[in-house]
């Protein structure tokens, strides 16, 4: 009985070295992985353009590289301020996307602004009781009530794009979370409208 752990262990072992070898053997059988999901690569000084790599010259472990943060937010800001990849492969949820995250960066943009003026306000009262004061409201207020109406736009642009477009998973609450046995339970209950598998 006690060689009975022992046993167990040199299994768990054998099966362990069995699986590596198996999947080395299925990947080394793989053709070469072109990386198309990875490149262009936005970082890359004078490739990028045609999706290059520094791992296309020879060498190139001894060679320094080079790096242009100015490609790289060539491509990251207007990805992640307009959703650019959106709108080109998917235009008609980018419609109902854009006002959403837009909504969203407006309400982080009041936020800050309320913050701001709150130190502002700690370190110097005269500042934010003038002039200035007077345009960090208006600008909060105006960001704050932009993003909320953008965001209420989005979100049910969203949310009628998901429960009206046939390609899209029907929409129902249960799929926030909660276990199978209560998505199950709750779509039994829910109307025609929430459920429609």
């Amino acid at each position: 009985m006690a060689a009975l752990p022992c046993l167990l262990a040199y299994i768990a072992i054998a099966v362990f070295v069995v699986a590596v070898i198996t999947r080395f053997i299925m990947w080394s059988r793989l053709p070469i992985h072109l990386r198309w999901e990875l490149y262009p690569v936005a970082h890359e000084a004078g490739r990028a353009h045609y999706g290059g790599s520094y791992l296309e010259e020879t060498d190139w472990w001894k060679k320094p590289r080079e790096n242009s943060m100015m490609g790289e937010l060539k491509v990251m800001v207007p990805e992640i301020l307009f959703l650019a990849a959106l709108k080109e492969h998917n235009p008609r949820m980018w419609i109902r996307s854009f006002p959403f995250h837009f909504g969203i960066y407006l309400a982080i943009g009041a936020t800050f602004v309320m913050i701001l003026k709150a130190v502002l306000g700690a370190i110097s009262t005269g500042i934010v009781t003038g002039t200035f004061g007077a345009f960090l409201s208006g600008l909060g207020i105006v960001c704050g009530a932009a993003g909320l109406c953008l965001g209420i736009l989005g979100a049910l642009g969203l949310l009628q794009r998901r429960l009206t477009h046939p390609d899209l998973e029907p929409f129902d609450v249960s799929n926030v979370g909660g276990s199978r046995l209560q998505r199950r339970s709750f779509r039994l209950d829910c109307g025609p409208v929430m459920c429609r598998r």
